[in-house]
């Protein structure tokens, strides 16, 4: 009896207990035209591995042999599924820092997907990612339906806000036939996220200069911050959250806006 791979997938998916999923083909992403324009304008400062692969980014199929589709998944991190104690629980962290790795224990949850995808498909191809592959997720993401992409440049979904990770598993099988329903703009006219931040990182909606980001200065960039983004910068030690915890999707979602300090 042949399997139905749509039913198949969706049973892993709710057995290891991810938040949302969605299959769709490895189709060309939509906005890579955007991002090449965000990258000639150089706003991906010293992130120079943004502007690698360029290729694989806007032809992915071709670049992935035998990849057909993506599942995509993601994983709320407010509160972190994988908490941990430490010495720097009291300097201001962004959330999704405040626990594990996701790099480790995201990419493992994605791994056991694929091993039950394996035994379930065995002439099958599949391969899991956590951002470390050149595919432009949050594109890939909406064209899977999980959410639309706010003006602070976040995917968001009504049911579980913006705190979430995004992980992938590129397979040979190919999607189903139906696509998943692209998911409306519900930003509406507020700007919350673009007025909330102290660096006046973006251009405009849905266009962020990193080299003016928090998160740039103190995670990516490996020179010191100039004196006028220091006393922006506040007591931020590692990335910033600014921009989604004044989201009215995440205040309304998580109803904690006193804990997101």
């Amino acid at each position: 009896m042949s399997r139905n791979p749509e039913l198949e997938i969706e049973k892993v998916m709710q057995e290891l207990q991810f938040q949302e999923f969605s299959w769709v083909s490895l189709d060309k992403p939509l906005s890579h035209a955007i991002y090449e324009s965000w990258l000639e304008k150089q706003y991906q400062g010293e992130m120079a591995y943004l502007s690698q692969n360029r290729d694989v980014r806007k032809n992915p199929r071709e670049h992935f042999d035998k990849m057909k589709s993506l599942i995509l998944v993601t994983v709320n991190y407010f509160p972190h599924p994988e908490s941990q104690d430490s010495v720097l629980d009291h300097l201001k962290i962004a959330h999704y820092a405040r626990g594990k790795d996701y790099h480790f224990w995201f990419r493992e949850k994605l791994q056991k997907a694929i091993a039950k995808f394996q035994n379930l498909f065995p002439e099958e191809h599949f391969l899991a990612f956590t951002d470390a592959v050149p595919l432009l997720e949050r594109d890939h993401a909406y064209q899977a339906g999980l959410g639309w992409v706010g003006k602070n440049t976040c995917l968001i979904q009504r049911k579980n806000g913006s705190l979430f990770f995004i992980g992938e598993i590129l397979s040979s099988l190919p999607a189903a036939e139906t696509k998943p329903t692209v998911t409306p703009d519900h930003c509406g006219t507020c700007t919350a996220c673009l007025e909330a931040c102290p660096t006046e990182a973006f251009v405009e909606p849905r266009v962020m200069d990193a080299t003016k980001c928090i998160s740039y200065w103190n995670i990516e960039s490996r020179d010191i911050p100039p004196t006028d983004m220091r006393e922006k910068m506040g007591d931020w030690f590692f990335g910033c959250d600014i921009c989604q915890t004044v989201c009215p999707w995440n205040i309304k979602l998580h109803k904690m806006k006193d804990n997101f300090a």
